[in-house]
């Protein structure tokens, strides 16, 4: 399943087709040879390795799976899934709004979503860990699993503590988790709690302390380095990342598997503007990893992937499940209504005769949210074939319908379960 990394040169995948990949994909979920022995990622001082051949990382970030992402809502303001999860409440109530909620996370990423990515050529998702899943770690563990069985790594990002660490989380547009040693305190041991948990679980990547963490160097490294000797306190083997757009020149010396991330969002995709982060994981002896990007166009997409391939740089795109972004793998569109709910979620914290003069009606809000749901679904969303070019994965869609969905639904998915783990579209 791994993809070694073979010199600098991008190279160009066998030719396989589509029905191929699928057979090859439930043949393995059945025989379940995937789930056995997987071998742990670890890293020399340049890359990720696998039984110490170099691999490549290819991941798709699932950003807008458990807690809403402002920007793939196509929300220009606010950013903030604890806004955006307000207005749906409101405007739902409570009890409906749970239902939708619970039914959100099932189908924004269901079973069917993830085999459906194993077969495009993807090998490892990034997953956003939200506070709430380290409750019980029932639905966490779900998606984990079915990773599992479709040989997807997972690298675990933390972007919701009790103090968010990014304004596109629960907060109210600033970056809290490092404004006092209380909410570091409640980071790190969530991370204590995460580790612990999946200690053993060799198909989990590492963990990614803070998602854009916005802070100082002098906040956030004696944070790193607290919260790195927690979680080697009950997991010394799996690696740790960090964001190496923050850490300046202080020297990394207190673990030695730790990752370097780093984003472009629209800047310049050619191989001259990654001599920074070469020269980083030179000069720190640590690989690094494109955590995050913002493409301009499939043409920016192509550019900087054959860059960071050229580098054996591993990266890991977004965003998945857009509304009406055709720059991500898959886009969905808008549902009825859907402006009525932009601009009541826009004025929040406007008086309060003026939200309710904005507010869409029962009727109206039921409708887009009963529509949204329906339009998550992998069978209705848009596969962007250019997308999927553009990031050099398999190219053959001779099994595609007119709008890019497999004509073979990958129906040999794990059934959704009343826990709410990934599985089966309903």
């Amino acid at each position: 399943m791994e993809e070694a990394v073979a010199g600098r040169r991008e190279r160009n995948p066998m030719p396989r087709t589509f029905s191929c990949l699928l057979s090859l994909v439930v043949v393995a979920l059945v025989s379940a040879s995937i789930a056995e022995a997987r071998p742990w990622v670890e890293r020399t001082e340049t890359d990720l390795v696998v039984n110490g051949k170099p691999i490549l990382i290819k991941a798709l970030s699932l950003g807008n799976w458990y807690a809403p992402d402002g920007p793939a809502w196509g929300l220009k303001k606010p950013a903030s899934s604890g806004q955006i999860q307000q207005s749906v409440n409101e405007l739902l109530g409570d009890v409906e709004a749970q239902r939708f909620w619970d039914e959100y996370r099932d189908v924004c990423v269901s079973g069917v979503d993830l085999m459906g990515l194993k077969i495009l050529g993807f090998n490892c998702v990034r997953v956003p860990v939200h506070r709430d899943l380290v409750v019980d770690f029932k639905r966490l563990d779900g998606l984990v699993d079915t990773c599992r069985r479709m040989g997807l790594w997972v690298l675990l990002e933390l972007r919701s503590t009790p103090a968010t660490g990014k304004s596109a989380d629960d907060g109210w547009g600033y970056p809290a988790v490092l404004s006092s040693v209380d909410s570091q305190q409640k980071a790190i041991e969530l991370w204590t709690r995460l580790a612990e948990h999946y200690k053993d679980n060799p198909n989990v990547l590492g963990y990614e302390l803070l998602d854009q963490p916005g802070a100082a160097k002098k906040l956030l490294l004696p944070f790193y380095a607290r919260a790195t000797t927690a979680v080697r306190a009950v997991d010394p083997q799996h690696l740790i990342f960090l964001d190496a757009t923050e850490l300046g020149d202080t020297p990394l010396t207190f673990d030695r598997k730790l990752v370097a991330t780093f984003r472009r969002t629209g800047s310049d995709p050619g191989r001259p503007a990654l001599k920074p982060y070469v020269l980083f994981r030179k000069q720190r002896k640590m690989p690094v990893l494109l955590k995050e990007s913002a493409p301009k166009s499939d043409a920016w997409t192509t550019t900087l992937r054959r860059s960071l391939e050229a580098e054996s740089i591993s990266w890991s795109f977004s965003p998945y499940k857009a509304i009406g972004n055709p720059l991500g793998i898959t886009s969905i569109e808008a549902p009825p209504y859907w402006e009525e709910f932009a601009r009541y979620t826009a004025a929040l914290e406007k008086p309060p005769e003026e939200k309710a003069r904005l507010a869409p009606s029962p009727d109206h809000s039921r409708t887009t949210f009963r529509k949204l749901l329906d339009n998550l679904r992998w069978r209705q969303a848009k596969l962007n074939d250019s997308t999927v070019r553009a990031l050099g994965l398999p190219e053959d869609r001779s099994d595609r319908d007119a709008v890019g969905r497999p004509r073979t639904a990958p129906s040999s998915a794990p059934q959704n379960t009343p826990s709410g783990n990934p599985g089966g579209e309903i």
